[in-house]
């Protein structure tokens, strides 16, 4: 059968090539193992005239021969068994995926759904096609007319689900934390007075100045500020980098004085009621601000390519877009998907789509066309909407589950997420950012925000000097071999920071908790005060005693289609681990449930799914 075939072929090889030399008894191989008759006659003759030419050679030369000839098996047999594995690996996937003729129904199905209501129109934009940002192909519907029939038919379970209902502070561990210690110091040698911010129960991120915490003991955490305060840099230490971070654990009296590239918004490395450190920055009046409200507005950008596995994403993403973007205190005012497809797809009559056309077929790594195409997109004309100050970069694994309040940078900023997987001076990473950087500056690379380029809030004007810088530092990843194997699937998170730099910029970095606009469970535990959920992560809830398997969810393994909803994770109770065996505590459970109903919701009032024979008996209001 398909399943078999490959590997009936590689011993059927490789038994044939070694019949040559000994018979099947001495093989000790079912003699019932043979070829087809017409190909087992041809391999016999072989055999045959191999027998006869050996046995006419003197020992020594039969022996090498057979030596070659046994290397020769071997490489054939290995080539083989690749062979073998790859079909079989690709048999795998292609019954993971769904059929053609399955992706073509959904498509038109999508199609003549979306004809079929009346809030959805098309809204198509083709590469090079200069439209006014909100308008609509065809029959037009404006931007302001979409949001405010979303905020008319906006469920009130949108915001009872979100983490802003009573009681949730009591399931949030890290709600006792409380905000940062907030006050006015001055630096003795200059007498510069600056912000000071200080957080217990939190360890912040930094390049180390001065000594070693090993080194540096004091009595008391405000002792360690000082030591901070009065810290003069050395020209041989980071290029004259201040201290403007530091942390300090009372266990071990260890004060830890270090420089990061954005003070004011702190890079949390750990956090919550068991950590033990206290931290502290210390910033000028030059920090980050949010900005006059009344004056901010915000363009959402995605960017994905074609398939099932994105569009259901994409689906769900957008109408949690439109109910956040429905709140009258949301400063959202227009979405946008740029869609790298030689044509358009059903969500191009409802989704605001700027399709581009792919540079290539072949992708060394599943976002490389992500830069090429944000990068045209900007560059294509007035694309920002009407009143949009600046530009949330996004993707479509991302679901809002309350009204987001963003923080706001000001001009030459950008404001990201930290990934503590981008390191920067992990192996050969430092070495290949400065070639890559054009430098050999460590102070630069200290400076790299410890990110990517989604989540990412920055001004519109900023973002148009970034994107070549952007396009031009992946194309470099492309062709450098360093690059490629020590950034592996990360390498245009790393172009991202590296095109920051060398565009003269900086970009802040937020984390849950205590900050953030971003969670993604299970690694974060809880919401906080973020708005978006990423759901990049798989979960499986184990009971630890049994080591039965509760509930899984993964977005790679799900398909709306075919599985329908997705099932709501069990209740908490006490003895859950995930797959790493890290502890299921009460904020995940709660976390993870208001992320499955968020997009059970979302794809229940998409025009495809909502009348879709798996979800025909799903009751947003009683999911369970």
């Amino acid at each position: 059968d398909g399943n078999t075939r490959p590997h009936f072929l590689a011993c059927a090889l490789t038994h044939s090539c070694l019949r040559c030399f000994v018979s099947d008894e001495e093989l000790g191989l079912p003699t019932a193992l043979h070829l087809k008759p017409s190909v087992a006659s041809i391999y016999t003759k072989q055999c045959s005239k191999s027998h006869m030419v050996m046995a006419q050679r003197p020992a020594k030369q039969r022996a090498r021969s057979l030596v070659a000839r046994c290397i020769i098996i071997t490489v054939v047999t290995v080539l083989a068994l690749l062979v073998a594995y790859s079909a079989s690996l690709r048999m795998k996937i292609e019954s993971f995926e769904q059929p053609e003729s399955l992706i073509a129904s959904e498509l038109r199905a999508g199609d003549s759904k979306a004809e079929s209501l009346p809030e959805v129109k098309s809204v198509s934009g083709a590469l090079g096609q200069e439209h006014a940002p909100g308008s609509r192909a065809g029959d037009t519907m404006s931007l302001e007319e979409e949001l405010a029939l979303a905020k008319q038919r906006l469920p009130k379970e949108f915001h009872d689900w979100g983490l802003l209902s009573p009681g949730f502070a009591e399931r949030d561990p890290f709600a006792s934390l409380g905000r940062p210690e907030i006050r006015k110091v001055r630096r003795a040698h200059d007498g510069v007075e600056l912000t000071s911010s200080t957080q217990e129960h939190a360890e912040y991120w930094g390049e180390v100045v001065g000594k070693w915490g090993t080194q540096q003991k004091t009595d008391t955490a405000m002792a360690c500020e000082e030591v901070c305060l009065q810290y003069r840099p050395s020209p041989h230490v980071w290029e004259s980098a201040p201290c403007n971070t530091w942390v300090y654990n009372p266990e071990t009296r260890e004060c830890w004085t270090k420089y990061s590239s954005t003070p004011n918004m702190p890079q949390t490395r750990s956090s919550g009621p068991k950590c033990v450190w206290t931290s502290g920055t210390l910033y000028g009046d030059d920090a980050f601000f949010e900005g006059n409200p009344e004056e901010v507005g915000i363009h959402m950008v995605i960017t994905t390519g074609p398939g099932p596995y994105q569009e259901w994403q994409t689906r769900s993403c957008y109408q949690t877009y439109l109910a956040a973007a429905a709140d009258p205190a949301s400063k959202l005012k227009a979405f946008t998907r740029v869609f790298h497809s030689p044509m358009d797809d059903a969500l191009s009559s409802f989704i605001p789509t700027w399709r581009i056309n792919p540079t290539s077929k072949v992708k060394s790594f599943p976002v490389e066309p992500r830069a090429h195409a944000l990068k045209a997109w900007i560059q294509s004309g007035e694309v920002l909407c009407k009143g949009c100050t600046h530009i949330f970069l996004g993707e479509p694994d991302y679901v809002f589950v309350k009204p987001p309040h963003f923080p706001i940078p000001p001009s030459g900023e950008a404001v990201g997420f930290i990934y503590d997987y981008v390191a920067p001076n992990w192996g050969q990473n430092k070495k290949i950012i400065k070639r890559l950087m054009g430098t050999t500056s460590d102070r630069k690379v200290a400076d790299m925000p410890l990110s990517g380029p989604c989540p990412v809030i920055i001004a519109g004007e900023d973002f148009r000097k970034l994107a070549p810088v952007f396009s031009e530092v992946v194309n470099a990843t492309a062709h450098d071999q360093a690059a490629i194997a020590e950034f592996g699937w990360t390498r245009d998170m790393f172009a991202w920071d590296i095109a920051v730099i060398k565009a003269g910029m900086r970009q802040q970095c937020v984390s849950p908790p205590p900050a953030g606009f971003f969670s993604q469970p299970p690694h974060d535990q809880v919401l906080g005060p973020a708005s978006i959920l990423h759901f990049t992560w798989g979960t499986q809830i184990i009971q630890k005693d049994t080591k039965e398997m509760l509930w899984q969810w993964d977005k790679r393994q799900y398909s709306p289609s075919r599985t329908g909803p997705i099932p709501l994770p069990p209740k908490w109770k006490p003895g859950l681990v995930l797959q790493d065996g890290y502890e299921v505590t009460e904020g995940l459970i709660a976390q993870t449930t208001l992320l499955v109903k968020t997009i059970n919701w979302a794809l229940k009032r998409d025009p495809l799914y909502s009348q879709h024979p798996q979800w025909a008996d799903y009751d947003v209001h009683n999911p369970n």
